[in-house]
């Protein structure tokens, strides 16, 4: 019985005392790091943890980079020792220009720190055809 209890009280202990309590996580990730000059990019950024007291200022985007739709989402998943929260933004990019563009990193304040992504590298490519040429006028290579 002693060794029951002992063992109960060893369990409480751990999960209680789980890494990432009363903290947040942050990360970014794109759905492609290559897109050609007008394709679409998806930026998702998440925040997971304690998404209490987040001071979320506007993220900012190169130039190159038109933002053409943004959304945000919240989830709450209970577990069997604890609720997971997250929050994720999702923006719809546009690159305007071919290059290669930095996104991020992104940062938010928890608690008065800053927390940063790392960041993002996207490489733009010049389209092989020219987005002005109809379908009918496109050679197949």
């Amino acid at each position: 019985m002693a060794l029951a209890c002992a063992l109960v009280l060893t369990l409480a202990r751990v999960s209680a005392a789980e890494p990432g309590e009363g903290e947040l996580r942050i990360v970014a990730k794109v759905d492609k790091t290559t897109v050609e000059l007008g394709g679409p990019v998806t930026l998702t950024i998440t925040l997971e943890g304690d998404v209490t007291n987040v001071n979320l200022q506007p993220f900012e985007f190169p130039k190159a980079m038109q933002v053409v739709a943004k959304s945000r989402a919240s989830n709450l998943s209970l577990g069997l020792d604890a609720a997971k929260r997250s929050v994720s933004l999702t923006y719809l990019l546009v690159p305007q220009e071919a290059g290669t563009f930095r996104l991020g990193p992104f940062q938010v304040i928890h608690r008065g720190k800053p927390i940063l992504t790392d960041p993002l590298d996207i490489v733009v490519k010049k389209p092989l055809v020219p987005h002005g040429l109809e379908e009918r006028q496109r050679y197949t290579l």
